[in-house]
C-alpha cells in the first residue's frame, strides 16, 4: 500500500507533470524526426556509392558498399522517471556490384550479401531529439 502512495504522488509532482507535458511534444514530433533520419540514411548511401573501392579479379570488376531499408518502426516511449526515448529501427544492408567493367558494374542489380537489423535509441533533451 505504502509503494502505491508514493507511485501516485510521484505522478502529480510538479516535476513529473512537467516531464508528462514534455514526453507529449517529443512524441508529437518524433515521426518527423524518423522521416529525417530516414532522408540522412538515404543520402549517407548516396555518399557510400560516391566513394567505392573497386577490385579487379580476373575479367570483372566489383565492390561493396552500405545501404539502408525505409524505417521500419518509429516508437516512443516515457520512462518511469518521466523521461522521453525514442526507438526507431531499419536495416544496414551490404550490396554487392559486379560487372566487365566499373560501369557495368554500376548498372547492374545490386546483390544483398548480407543484413543487419539496427536499432537506435534516442532521448529528448532540451526541447529536441538527441543523438
Amino acid at each position: 500500500m505504502k509503494q502505491k502512495v508514493k507511485a501516485a504522488l510521484a505522478k502529480i509532482s510538479p516535476e513529473r507533470v512537467l516531464r508528462d507535458r514534455e514526453y507529449k511534444k517529443a512524441a508529437s514530433t518524433f515521426t518527423s524526426f524518423c522521416e529525417d533520419w530516414g532522408r540522412k540514411l538515404k543520402d549517407r548511401e548516396k555518399y557510400n556509392l560516391s566513394r567505392l573501392v573497386w577490385t579487379h579479379k580476373g575479367d570483372y570488376e566489383s565492390t561493396t558498399y552500405t545501404g539502408y531499408t525505409d524505417i521500419e518502426s518509429c516508437t516512443t516511449k516515457e520512462s518511469d522517471q518521466g523521461f522521453a526515448l525514442g526507438k526507431l529501427s531499419y536495416k544496414e544492408v551490404t550490396y554487392y556490384l559486379v560487372g566487365k567493367t566499373e560501369t557495368d558494374a554500376l548498372h547492374a542489380t545490386p546483390q544483398d550479401t548480407g543484413e543487419v537489423h539496427t536499432t537506435e535509441i534516442f532521448r529528448w533533451d532540451k526541447g529536441k531529439w538527441f543523438y
